[in-house]
């Protein structure tokens, strides 16, 4: 066959042919929908990624992702454990673990001239790995925890404009147990972080550990647990069985320990999460049938509208495989424009989204205060790869209607 009847050169011919009015419209359209799909759903994975990874890192920086608390532990933080420098050895050794840090928290009312509001505070030592509260620093600075005691504390931005303070202004903690007279001691506010994290930001005030284990009345190497952050990506599926064995492995007596999943301990966070799945995989299914729909319509105008072309060129030798993979060529040609139009779109959202912050959100409602972006090449990959052959494969049942075209006919009548 000469190279003016190959199949390859028919199609491209054919893709730069005049083409009918209304083929030439539907094809933009195909174009156009299969952009907005792939430009939708690329926006919809990397908003849902966004709010697991934004609300994952600001728990774990909360609360770490794995806490070993007394058994009879409470929220308040109520029964103490002596720190084990062996069990702390031991866990800094699993390979998932990037940090343990011993801390102290207290619940109670923090109280200013203006307002009161119940807090959790929350008392660290010089080893503790303060990283995620000095991101988010945003006046002032981290109470002081050197060998000398300070009296500070840090709180959010957003509890301070509640109690109607500021950095340098005194606060007032106090808190009440059921069979002791209340506790109270003032401080100096020394800083002001916010992490977007509205729901957290409100609970917790930072402070030295001393502070908390004097108001509390514990001893020097008592503290409320340990915190364990881990590393990023690593997978931390079975860790927690071996936390635990590591403190049964201790025989710890006095204080029975147990290990809290802070995903688990947090269902109300995390199980909205998984609504968002669903609704990413919803979104993603209507953009797929838009698309698929769009590309149908046009390639049956295009067949429609080239019948006596396809008559024509069977009656020249080329047989049906031949002539189905000229339109073929083309709808992979519209695909890969769709597609590669959508990708810049997309991509060209989630950047303003994440380095202008055009779009804000309730963060009462929504735990954060923005709409957070996290976008992965393998992600515009799959969704890519995803669109192109779905729509090959579908776009080939169309084609199966030129077999059904007779030469004699086409040529005859048209």
């Amino acid at each position: 066959m000469s190279r003016q009847n190959t199949p390859l050169f028919l199609a491209r011919r054919f893709s730069t042919s005049a083409d009918g009015e209304s083929r030439g419209t539907m094809i933009r359209i195909s174009i156009a929908t299969t952009a907005l799909s792939v430009a939708v759903m690329i926006l919809s994975l990397a908003v849902v990624a966004g709010f697991k990874s934004e609300l994952a890192e600001k728990v774990d920086g909360f609360m770490g992702r794995f806490r070993v608390v007394a058994l009879a532990w409470s929220s308040e933080g109520e029964q103490p454990i002596t720190r084990i420098e062996s069990l702390e050895r031991r866990i800094a050794a699993e390979p998932e673990v990037e940090s343990v840090n011993a801390y102290a928290v207290r619940s109670g009312v923090l109280k200013s001239d203006a307002a009161v509001s119940g807090v959790m505070l929350k008392g660290v030592g010089e080893d503790f790995d303060l990283s995620f509260f000095e991101e988010h620093l945003t006046e002032g600075e981290l109470p002081q925890l050197d060998s000398v005691r300070t009296k500070e504390v840090a709180l959010s931005g957003s509890l301070a404009r509640l109690l109607d303070v500021g950095v340098g202004d005194r606060v007032e903690f106090m808190f009440v147990e059921s069979d002791t007279p209340p506790r109270r001691d003032r401080y100096r506010i020394c800083g002001l972080y916010d992490t977007g994290f509205a729901e957290l930001d409100k609970t917790y005030v930072l402070t030295d550990i001393r502070n908390v284990q004097r108001l509390a009345g514990w001893g020097a190497d008592e503290v409320s647990g340990y915190e364990i952050k881990t590393r990023d990506f690593a997978d931390v599926e079975g860790l927690d069985e071996r936390l635990y064995l590591a403190t049964i492995e201790l025989e710890c007596d006095e204080a029975p320990l147990m290990i809290i999943d802070t995903v688990a301990d947090n269902p109300t966070i995390f199980d909205w999460l998984k609504a968002h799945d669903v609704n990413a995989v919803v979104i993603i299914t209507i953009m797929f049938v838009v698309s698929l729909l769009s590309a149908l319509s046009a390639l049956l105008i295009m067949l429609l509208e080239r019948t006596r072309t396809i008559g024509l060129l069977k009656a020249l030798g080329m047989d049906n495989g031949a002539v189905q993979r000229v339109f073929m060529y083309r709808s992979l040609f519209i695909a890969a424009v769709g597609v590669a139009i959508g990708d810049v779109v997309g991509i060209a959202l989630c950047l303003a989204q994440k380095h202008l912050h055009l779009i804000s959100l309730d963060s009462e409602g929504y735990f954060l205060d923005e709409v957070p972006i996290d976008l992965g090449v393998w992600e515009v990959v799959a969704v890519d790869a995803g669109v192109v052959v779905l729509l090959m494969l579908v776009l080939m049942l169309p084609t199966l209607i030129i077999s059904k075209i007779k030469p004699e006919k086409t040529i005859r009548y048209q």
